[in-house]
């Protein structure tokens, strides 16, 4: 396969742990999410000998082993990362056994040497100061106590970040969950179901949305202040958060 020319384009942040007034912190401008799907496809634009139905079928069934494998106690090298399985939480006492209320399994990801030398090679381009509005720094699943990763039907979501205040009567201001697939489907959180409204937190309870992979994203008019600009600007949280 061709090797392409890589660039990352990151765009500055106010520092808000810090008081120094030209101190900033870099976010990368995500260009979106590749898929099994778009995986397969690019493979087939390589190679055209192969069926993207095959190759899908193929990708699928490596993830389900890597699952399956990691949840045995199995580490992953799969060229792009080296995943660990981990638990998480104290354990009090020599006997004590595993409380899913206290303790979490997850993973331990490290970039392999092959990722580690194709991001060393890319090139990186600052774009200065991003335009002022809202940025998401983390979410929290208060229901499972769980941090960037899930979210729970009918249940309170945390967001925090800077400028979320969500304010002004463009049709496009809100909260919305956007699907992680090709529909993209977007669902707006029902205004009555923002229960907290402030620059640097909001409160709102997850739409009754199906089952799996969905962005989430602020739009609002407002800015530091209390003026309003014409137009919405929004900011997507770049992980993928999950319903089971």
């Amino acid at each position: 396969m061709a090797k392409l020319a890589t660039k990352l384009n990151v765009s500055l942040y106010d520092n808000p742990l810090t008081p120094e007034k030209d101190d900033y912190t870099a976010k990368v401008q995500l260009n979106g999410t590749l898929t099994n799907e778009q995986i397969a496809n690019e493979i087939v634009a390589e190679r055209t000998e192969y069926r993207p139905e095959t190759i899908l079928n193929i990708l699928n069934i490596s993830d389900e082993i890597k699952r399956t494998r990691l949840a045995s106690g199995f580490a992953i090298n799969d060229g792009v990362a080296q995943i660990y399985p981990a638990v998480s939480g104290r354990f009090v006492g020599a006997a004590a056994q595993f409380n899913s209320e206290v303790h979490a399994v997850g993973v331990t990801m490290v970039a392999s040497s092959a990722l580690r030398t194709a991001l060393s090679e890319t090139k990186v381009v600052v774009q200065g100061p991003a335009p002022v509005g809202p940025v998401i720094n983390k979410v929290l699943d208060v229901y499972t106590g769980k941090e960037s990763s899930t979210i729970t039907v009918n249940k309170s979501l945390k967001i925090f970040g800077q400028r979320l205040r969500i304010a002004g009567d463009s049709a496009l201001v809100g909260v919305w969950f956007i699907a992680a697939n090709e529909s993209a489907t977007r669902t707006r959180v029902a205004d009555p179901d923002v229960v907290d409204n402030n620059p640097s937190q909001l409160t709102v309870t997850v739409p009754a949305l199906a089952a799996g992979d969905y962005y989430v994203e602020v739009v609002t008019q407002s800015t530091a202040g209390q003026t309003l600009i014409k137009e919405p600007r929004s900011y997507q949280y770049g992980l993928a958060l999950t319903i089971s």
